[in-house]
């Protein structure tokens, strides 16, 4: 076990024949609450909300896009 106060990470080399059904069961209690529950408890970052800067960049982008496609109709219509 680690130092810290909630270890992350248990590593076991071998179980005693008569602690197998107990250590079967904690097995079983962590797969249910953890393993077979990471989709649940994954974070999802943001939300889509953007910050002042980052949608001022969105947006400056955005005109830099529309402005280039304006050009290149223009350029086509010529033709």
């Amino acid at each position: 076990m680690s130092i810290r106060k909630r270890p992350l990470l248990l590593c076991l080399t071998s179980v005693k024949n008569e602690d197998k059904l107990e250590f079967s069961k904690i097995v079983e209690a962590i797969k249910a609450n953890f393993n077979d529950k990471f989709d649940k408890h994954w974070k999802k970052w943001g939300g889509g909300i953007m910050g002042s800067k980052s949608q001022a960049k969105t947006k400056a982008k955005e005109r830099l896009l529309a402005k280039e496609a304006a050009q290149r109709m223009s350029c086509a219509s010529k033709l």
